[in-house]
């Protein structure tokens, strides 16, 4: 039971915030002259907007972040461990509908990137279309209503979440919540919640709602009060689950948040430097302190001037509720601000307001045309994300694309740069070594890996990398102790395992695992042939030998066989290719030949 003074400050706030009687507040039902053929023509436009922008998608490729081809457990589709892995993995917040959409999507598309970029282009064109929809229904306002939903649509802050196939959470969390919107503005009270429940189970970005919609019923909906306010105890409680199991899996919100935010706001006018932002980067405490003064500066005011102009103070609090839960990503968020903008400007002639609309609108979506672009590869991307200032983040990842294209020196030189840039990251050192180790290099590798061994005594990639070098020169007690650690630390990881697996029948042949581990996953049964992988004579009893161990936990079993083909396949591919009068040795060539191996061959 709420205590009568708690009653009546509740009830004060309403009255302070409220400028008029909730009887003049705009009517939730759409207008009665409004035309149902305008309304077709602006989801025509904004249809004909995300297809222009985004039809390029269908031919790109994935990337080297995050993306489904480089999860194991995702790209056989739903099998018992995909389906083990998406319903009750924690790590990054419990998100079984995400999972369950990416499995479907390699169920039924494979990888065939194009299909997985098309599958996040209608859910973002679908979210479009129904932002529009739920605005004109919760303030009358079509024009307005139509502004925002365009901003949403085609603006360059929303490419990357659209263009990143591995966003598809983030995605899926924006359409649940414009619809749990649309529930409450129809007063629908089971769909709002179902679909809020969806949205959280999506992304954690979602876990705002309940505040969003204290700030709706302040404006357009005027219907603030203590009731309105205890409704909402349902949906806090699902929001407060949600929190919970991103902090288990995820952590605590980087500090990065508040900066990118106050950056956001600037580039929702001025898009430029675009590049996939470091989630890890360092910020200067200066940075970071000063942009949450600024912040809470700009809130403060929007707080103070609600009275006047509560849908100026709804469409910030929008922006800010959106980037609360732990996230920083603007997509959903960005209606908010886009609010502000369209309403903000309402005191302008009408012609006036939709020319800067319209032009606002054009040049927004030939950026974001531009900035799909560089989503074509990995390679394209983080080469626009270091000219866009992504530092050793970008330099890192753009090595690990020249790597598994062969181009090793290229590599080298961009693990160089990061690890320059950040010389205390034990995941650079030990990406900087193993590509140095891949040119044939072992002695000048091993001093690197063993440093990231230093740095990162607990990071499974350092070890794998050491014991993979280790290996190449035939220190096979050694290269299983490094194995077998990172394997504790990280269960699963496959060139550990090969690695494992070829040395527990003992005898000189080999697997060299010439590319990173994640092209390995990616290799099916069909597609062995793109996996760089030096095979020795007898791949068929190591493959065996991997597909029987029991050290892998049962979950682990689907990946394990299908290594362990991909494997025999390789070696049959080797073979053919000596009856053919060809090399039986299928490896990565480093481009500068061989004068670029040590002399003695390690």
């Amino acid at each position: 039971m709420v205590a009568p003074e708690s009653r009546d400050a509740i009830e004060a706030l309403g009255r302070t915030i409220v400028k008029r009687p909730a009887k003049k507040q705009p009517d939730v039902r759409p207008a009665a002259t409004s035309s149902r053929t305008g309304d077709v023509w602006i989801y025509a436009a904004l249809l004909a907007a995300v297809a222009a922008i985004y039809a390029r998608a269908l031919s790109f490729d994935f990337v080297n972040f995050g993306d489904p081809a480089e999860n194991p457990h995702a790209i056989a589709g739903f099998t018992r461990d995909g389906l083990a892995w998406a319903l009750s993995t924690l790590r990054g917040g419990w998100i079984p509908l995400t999972r369950l959409s990416q499995l479907a999507d390699c169920q039924i598309f494979g990888l065939n990137a194009g299909m997985h970029h098309l599958v996040n282009v209608l859910i973002h064109a679908a979210t479009s279309l129904l932002l529009f929809a739920v605005l004109k229904r919760a303030t009358g306002a079509r024009w307005a209503s139509a502004f925002v939903a365009f901003v949403f649509a085609v603006h360059p802050l929303q490419v990357e979440t659209v263009a990143w196939v591995g966003q598809r959470g983030v995605l899926l969390a924006g359409l649940f919540s414009v619809l749990a919107i649309l529930g409450y503005v129809r007063s629908d009270r089971r769909m709002t919640i179902a679909m809020f429940v969806c949205a959280v189970l999506s992304h954690p970005a979602a876990a705002a709602l309940p505040l969003l919609l204290v700030v709706l019923d302040v404006w357009p909906l005027g219907r603030f009060s203590r009731a309105s306010v205890m409704e909402k105890i349902p949906l806090t409680a699902i929001s407060a689950a949600a929190a919970i199991a991103m902090l288990v899996g995820h952590g605590a919100g980087h500090p990065n948040t508040v900066v990118r935010a106050a950056m956001d706001v600037w580039k929702v006018i001025v898009p430029v430097k675009l590049g996939i932002f470091d989630p890890s980067a360092i910020v200067p405490a200066w940075q970071w302190a000063g942009a949450a003064v600024a912040m809470l500066a700009v809130t403060a005011v929007a707080w103070i001037g609600a009275r006047s102009r509560p849908e100026l103070a709804v469409g910030w609090l929008w922006f800010v509720a959106g980037l609360a839960p732990f996230t920083g990503n603007v997509y959903f968020s960005i209606i908010g601000l886009a609010i502000l903008i369209a309403w903000g400007f309402s005191g302008l002639p009408g012609r006036v307001r939709g020319a800067i609309a319209i032009a606002a609108c054009a040049v927004w979506s030939g950026v974001s045309w531009i900035e799909a672009g560089y989503w074509q590869n990995s390679a394209t991307l983080f080469q626009h994300a270091i000219e866009s200032g992504g530092g050793a983040f970008a330099y890192d990842r753009l090595g690990e694309s020249f790597e598994r294209d062969g181009r090793l020196t290229e590599a080298v030189a961009n693990f160089d740069a990061a690890a320059k840039l950040r010389p205390d990251d034990a995941a650079i050192e030990a990406d900087l070594g193993s590509a140095i180790a891949a040119l044939g290099k072992d002695r000048a590798a091993m001093p690197v890996l063993q440093r990231a061994v230093q740095l990162g005594p607990d990071a499974a990639r350092a070890h794998e990398a050491l014991g993979s070098a280790h290996l190449r020169a035939g220190r096979k007690e050694q290269a299983a102790a490094e194995f077998r650690k990172a394997l504790a630390i990280e269960p699963g990881r496959i060139e550990a395992e090969a690695g494992l697996g070829v040395d527990a029948d003992g005898g000189d042949d080999l697997i060299l695992l010439g590319v990173n581990h994640a092209d390995v996953r990616r290799a099916g049964v069909d597609d062995v042939d793109l996996v760089a992988l030096g095979v020795g004579r007898d791949s068929g009893r190591v493959g065996a030998h991997l597909e029987s161990s029991h050290r892998p936990k049962a979950a682990q079993v689907d990946d394990r066989n299908r290594v362990a083909l991909a494997i025999r396949n390789v070696g049959e591919f080797a073979v053919e290719r000596a009856v053919a009068g060809e090399s039986a040795l299928v490896e990565v060539v480093p481009s500068g030949g061989e004068d670029e191996r040590d002399k003695d061959g390690k």
